[in-house]
């Protein structure tokens, strides 16, 4: 008991003084999900926008928005004409003859690019605003946001370049993706919780979340069917297949 109340003290030592804190969520203490405006308005102004992600199986979660998996083996130097173009929240996903980076720059826009394997050559695909990229049937999406609204785009090669196309347009502007155990998309938006199916079928598991304009969603992962999306101050879990809501904090 005195090295577990010893460990609590250290760790909230560290997330009151350190910048950045990874730590993983199976501790975290659950409540039912926040609704009262005061609540919301107490949790808005909270330091923390808690990232989510999974690692070895496990689901951990950071107060930096970095993502663990966007990593390049070359650094990014724009030209000048691109510095305004290149940065930003960055998504990456690896292709057969190199990457394809998205840039998020909120309202000052994005960009999706293909850089080669080293780095030294590159193209723009598209002025799309890229939140984040997934796979699903050996196909590349990603979900993309503008203004207030967003879509899921489909990226793939024609003629050995790489293009864009869109794939269906969202209610509102997405945050983050991951694939349920059916296949479908799940999706958390600045608004609702939604899936969509390999049909381009759009259903909405919640369509006005308690988050909207206050909790600002970051991001979305799945495991055993549970989505836990990372937001200021908590984590929302949603159980996929029994459907029950928890609010998830460290405190």
């Amino acid at each position: 008991m005195r090295h577990f109340l010893l460990t609590i003290i250290i760790f909230i030592s560290t997330l009151c003084y350190s910048q950045k804190v990874t730590i993983p969520i199976d501790n975290w203490k659950a409540f039912d999900v926040p609704g009262n405006e005061d609540t919301l308005s107490k949790y808005n102004h909270a330091k923390d926008d808690w990232t989510v992600y999974l690692k070895d199986s496990k689901i951990y979660a950071t107060n930096s928005r970095d993502k663990t998996s966007d990593t390049l083996p070359f650094k990014i130097i724009p030209t000048k004409e691109e510095k305004y173009r290149i940065g930003g929240s960055r998504s990456v996903i690896k292709v057969d003859n190199g990457y394809l980076v998205g840039f998020y720059r909120g309202e000052w826009g994005g960009n999706l690019y293909w850089f080669s394997q080293d780095g030294k050559n590159k193209y723009e695909i598209s002025d799309q605003e890229i939140i984040q990229f997934i796979t699903r049937d050996n196909k590349i999406y990603a979900i993309e946001a503008h203004a207030h609204m967003g879509s899921i785009i489909e990226i793939k090669k024609a003629n050995e370049k790489w293009t864009s196309v869109e794939y269906l347009k969202l209610p509102s502007a997405p945050d983050g993706v991951d694939l349920a155990q059916d296949n479908n998309f799940v999706i958390i938006t600045s608004e609702s919780l939604l899936t969509v199916n390999t049909n381009l079928q759009i259903d909405i598991l919640i369509e006005k979340g308690f988050w909207w304009a206050t909790l600002y969603p970051t991001s979305l992962v799945i495991k055993d069917n549970i989505a836990y999306m990372g937001m200021r101050k908590g984590v929302f879990k949603y159980d996929l297949t029994t459907k029950k809501q928890e609010w998830l904090m460290i405190e």
